[in-house]
Order: C-alpha cells, then structure tokens, then sequence
C-alpha cells in the first residue's frame, strides 16, 4: 500500500495538522470573545463541529492548493531532501498567511461582531493604518505570541510527521498512479473548497452556516481565510437576489416615497448641525441603557442632560457596522448589509440625491467638520456625491494651528477639534446643514495627557474616552450657545456604530447595534421619549419631513414623527438580516426565517417563538422584498426619485 500512497499519505497528515491548528484558533476565538458569544450547550456541540470542519476544509484548501500541487506532482525529485526542504518552507509560508486572518479574528470580532472580510481592506487605504497596526500590536501583544506559537508548531508539526515517499520501481506504474493520486486530490480539494458541494450550482456562502448555529454563534464557525476569500469580488458579481416580481416588491416596499410635511417645527427652517458621536452606543450612557447599574457614575453627564431636555428615540439601531457605513445611512439613507455600502464599485458612479442635495433645493449650504484625515473612509468623496459644500478636516485645522493637537493615531483630539468646528460652522451661511463627526472614543482609546485622571474608568477600555468626548462636547456646546445662530438651530445626536457592552443583553441582537438618536433645540420646543423602533436611515426622511420638503425622494428609512408609517427595520448582523420592530427581531437567513424573539422580554434571545407565529407576524415577505429592493436599486445606479 505504501508504495503507491506513501506521498499521499504524508499529504494528508501535513493538512490535517493544519485542520488541527484553524480548531485552536477557534477554541481560542471562543474563549477570549466567550462574553459575546455565549455559552454553548452539549447538544449543540456535534452540529457545531460539523460546521466547523466544512468551513474549516474550504480555508485549509484555498490556503493550500499550492502545498497539494507541490506534494503531489507525479515526479520522483519529491522525495529528494533539499525539495522536502523546500516543502516545508511552501507549507510553513502559506499557512502562516491563512493562521495570520484567524488571529487576527480573535482580536478584531469585538469591534466589528463579525469575521475579517474583503470590505475591511478599506482600513488600509487609511494615512494612518502603518501606525495604526504598530498600536494595535502594542495593545493586543498576546495575540502576535499566540501567531508565533501557532507558526512555531506548524514547523515542528511538518517535520515531526515522518515523510514515506511512493516506492514503485516501473516508471509506467509509478507515473500512471501518481497522475492519478494527483487529480484525485485535486477533484477532492475542489469538493472541499465548494462546501461539499458536488452538485450545487453554487459554492457554500457564509450564510449557510446558520445550518449549523443558532446566529449567536454563527461567526464561531465561519473561518479565515474562507472569510476574506469568498468576500472579495463579491461585490463586483453583485449577486441580486430575486425573491418576486419588481411589481411585487414595489407594492410591499417601495423606496421611492413622498414625506408628508409635518408642522412640529410650526413651519421654520432652522439651521441643523448633525453631531455624529464616535462609537457611543446605547450601552455607555446612563440615561438610555437599561441595564448600567445605578450606583456607576455617568460616562456621559453632559449628554444625559441634553436628552433630558431634548427629544429622544431610545430604541434606536445602527444600519451598518463600522464609522464609513454612517454617513450613507444618515445622508442618503442608504444601508451597509454584507458590504459596506461604499465598497461597491457601483456606488462611486451612482446618482445619489441624499439630504445635502435636497435641502440645497431648500437653499441650505452643507458642511463637514471632522478631526480625522481628508482621506479618511472616503468621507470627502462620498459627501462631494452628496452635494456637501464645505469641509474641515485635520489638515486644515494644522494649517492654521499646527500639529500640537494630533493624537498620534487618528487625528486632532475632541477637546481641541469641535472648537474650531463650532468657530467654522459660524462662517457657514444660513440656513446651513453642518455634520460634525467626533473621533477621540476611538481604538486605541487615547486621550490627552491633561485629562488623564479627571474622567472615571468605567468597565470596558472605552469608557474612559468616551467620557472625555462627552467632556469635549461640552466645550463645543458651550463655545457655540455664543453664536448668533444657536437659538434658531436644530441639533441632532447620534452615534455611527455601537461599541460592545460589559452586560451580556447588549451583545446579543438587536441590543448590540442599539445607538442615541436625540432631537435637540435651545428653546425647549423638542422634548419627549420615543420608544418605537427608530435606525439611521430615519435621519434623512424625518428632517426633510420637519422642513416641509414636497418632493418624492428615495429613502430606505421613515419618516419617525410620521405615525402613518410602520416603525421596522432591516439590520445586517452575525451572518444574518434582522427585521427589527418596537419588541420583536425576526432573522432570515437569505433563503428563510431561522428565528424570531421578543428581544424586550427574552433579551437572552433563549425562545424562538418563529413557530408560533404566522407569516403576516414574522413579515417574511417584507423583508424580502426591502432586501431585494435594496440591491435592484445598488445595480441600477440611482437613489433618486427619478425611475430614469
């Protein structure tokens, strides 16, 4: 047997110990994200290691197709020591890029609440990624020794498995079967890499995982490099997915809406300056979490006192993930599902008529304030396609006054940065439209020397940050109630993304997407408590509503002081899309309903009530069609009202 097999074999035991490594990876993504995971019942465990392995096979294959041509080429210099040699290093290399992406998971899931994919490659495109990365290797050390173990036994493994070559003396024979060995292994990686699928017309998706897990832990078993493979170029196929008629769809969700003007604002058009709080989720502020213990001090005392005396929405989510899925969410009320909504090649060329378009009709000037680089995650390019008019980024702020409020990482520090933007946004002519984005709560979570000290710990690494942003809005507040336009400006709060939670109901979904949304003007004309279930892309509908625009425009969102419309929306999170409502999410996994929870009464998500509920109740057809609808629209082109 060992003579037609012997290279075979020592090829299956190479890339088996690589199937052994990607599992202690997993046991370690486990383990240090255990807090947002969950725990893990005994009669989930065999369906979870079966999902493992055929997401893990698709990894270690495309990892490795190299390694498999090499080590199986039908020609007897394999067995030569100095080819073994250069064996090792092929297999050493390649794995230690695949090992690289699932380290790399343990450490990145809590930002993100999902597995690397090809749309985070837009952090490297970034003026700072070089000292970023250096940062984020001083903070998460642990996690280079854990690379280097992992790479220190995959060399140790390789050698330790003791190689048997094919011993077949007829030439005929030896290349004949070996020709044969190879292809079969060849046909056998591509099974594998396709998910086991021999007849599929497609290979396994990330989304089939929900196979295998309840969404919980449905990144548990998704892989890298599977992860980041499978993702790249989807966003150029741009698959549609066509779950009924256009007309179909059209009837059940249309985005092409008229806003009903409403007379909230007793018919004025106030100046409005949207503040967009980096990473402030609901979790960190005292008067909007349900859980932060009583006796804690605020991390935000100066916005807890606006939201006193302002209007807020407290059941409010995100509709993207990271900081660069803001600005399409509230500006053209545009979502980030799979891929982030400027990750498209299809949005640079779109025609996009978001907000600062619309209220320049109203005759608004729009502006952009933000500490960050202007080449910062395409704000400048994307507010441009937008119709903003002015911006203010770190750049010009050290023309005028140098480098000495740089944070070494992001930008200019809050303290220093919303200042100068208030001083800015008072050189804007009114009626104005002015977006501030701050940045100081922000990985990794630096604040200026003089504040260290003054501000309290709190119990996540970000605590701290966020309550010396809190403090910076404060001084911005302050330096701006001098203006002259103060009194007859509408402020909006909102927060880009959540930020992970030390309470386990806001690391579960819809809780762990859950940001402020508060209405604020000086006159006290804004005040009340909104529990109806509110998102990002409410922002560019609900304002155009306030100011009496008579146009139809395109909006994915509603109008929120509209009591005609259905308070709903779509998030994308954990591998799946969550129809959010006032108390029930309900998950659909692309091809069916996988789950629904009263998430008010069952924050554990631990009764899936699915079963219980009829098709009207779960909304399935509503979620396929505002799915559907979404992606029609990106292949299209055009986010007007315009059906050209």
């Amino acid at each position: 047997m060992m003579k037609i097999f012997g290279d075979f074999f020592t090829f299956l035991k190479r890339i088996l110990l690589v199937y052994c490594l990607l599992m202690a990876c997993r046991v370690l993504f486990y383990v240090f994200n255990y807090e947002l995971l969950g725990a893990i019942s005994l009669s989930e465990i065999p369906k979870l290691i079966k999902g493992s392995l055929i997401f893990d096979s698709v990894s270690v294959f495309y990892v490795n197709i190299p390694v498999l041509l090499a080590s199986l080429l039908p020609f007897r210099f394999r067995s030569n020591n100095r080819y073994q040699k250069f064996l090792l290093w092929l297999f050493v290399i390649t794995n230690a890029a695949g090992l690289i992406l699932a380290v790399a998971d343990i450490v990145y899931y809590p930002f993100k609440l999902a597995r690397i994919a090809s749309d985070d490659l837009v952090l490297t495109q970034e003026g700072n990624f070089g000292s970023l990365m250096l940062q984020f290797a001083v903070d998460y050390w642990w996690g280079f020794l854990i690379y280097f173990a992992l790479i220190a036994l995959t060399w140790i493994g390789f050698r330790k498995i003791k190689y048997k070559n094919a011993t077949i003396r007829n030439n005929f024979a030896y290349y004949v079967s070996q020709t044969l060995l190879l292809l079969i292994a060849t046909f056998i990686a591509v099974v594998l890499i396709r998910g086991n699928a021999i007849k599929g017309t497609y290979p396994i998706s990330p989304s089939e995982a929900t196979k295998y897990a309840r969404p919980e832990l449905i990144s548990l078993i998704q892989s890298n490099p599977f992860m980041l493979v499978r993702t790249i170029g989807s966003k150029d196929k741009l698959e549609m997915p066509q779950y009924m008629e256009a007309a179909v769809a059209d009837s059940i969700f249309n985005p092409i809406q008229q806003i009903k003007p409403n007379e909230l604002l007793g018919g004025r058009r106030p100046n409005i300056v949207l503040v967009i709080l980096e990473s402030f989720g609901t979790a960190h502020i005292k008067s909007l979490s349900e859980v932060y213990p009583k006796q804690q001090e605020s991390q935000t005392p100066f916005l807890d006192s606006l939201i006193n005396q302002g209007f807020v929405f407290s059941n409010t989510y995100q509709t993207g993930r990271r900081s660069i899925d803001a600005m399409p969410s509230l500006w053209a009320s545009l979502p980030s599902f799979k891929l982030q909504f400027l990750s498209f090649p299809h949005a640079a060329s779109s025609t996009i008529h978001g907000l600062p378009k619309a209220l320049a009709e109203l005759g608004y000037t729009s502006a952009f304030l933000h500490g960050g680089s202007n080449r910062s995650m395409n704000f400048q390019s994307f507010g441009l396609q937008c119709g903003v008019s002015e911006f203010w980024f770190r750049e010009d702020y050290e023309k005028e006054f140098g480098s000495k409020g740089f944070d070494n990482h992001w930008g200019i520090f809050d303290h220093i940065f919303l200042p100068y933007a208030a001083d800015k946004i008072a050189t804007l002519k009114e009626p104005f439209f002015a977006t501030v984005f701050t940045l100081s709560s922000h990985h990794p979570y630096v604040i200026p020397d003089e504040f260290k000290g003054k501000f309290p710990k709190g119990t996540t690494d970000i605590d701290e940050t966020i309550a010396y942003s809190d403090h910076a809005l404060r001084i911005f507040f302050e330096q701006i109630s001098q203006k002259p336009f103060y009194d007859n400006t509408l402020f909006v709060f909102v927060a880009d993304h959540a930020s992970g939670a030390d309470n386990e109901i806001y690391n579960k979904v819809p809780r762990n997407y859950r940001i402020p949304l508060l209405f604020y003007m000086a006159d006290g004309s804004f005040k009340g408590r909104c529990n109806k279930m509110a998102k990002h892309l409410d922002f560019m509908p609900t304002i155009l509503g306030l100011l009496g625009y008579e146009k139809p425009v395109f909006s994915l969102g509603r109008d929120l002081f509209d009591e005609t419309t259905t308070p709903r929306g779509v998030i994308y999170s954990n591998g799946t899309f969550n129809l959010v409502s006032d108390s029930l999410v309900v998950m659909f996994d692309e091809k069916k309903i996988i789950g629904a929870y009263n998430y008010l009464n069952d924050p554990m998500l631990e009764k899936n009530i699915a079963d219980q509920l009829s098709e009207q109740e779960l909304n399935a057809d509503y979620i396929k069609a505002y799915i559907q609808q979404y992606y029609r629209y990106i292949k299209q082109r055009n986010f007007t009202a315009d059906k050209k």
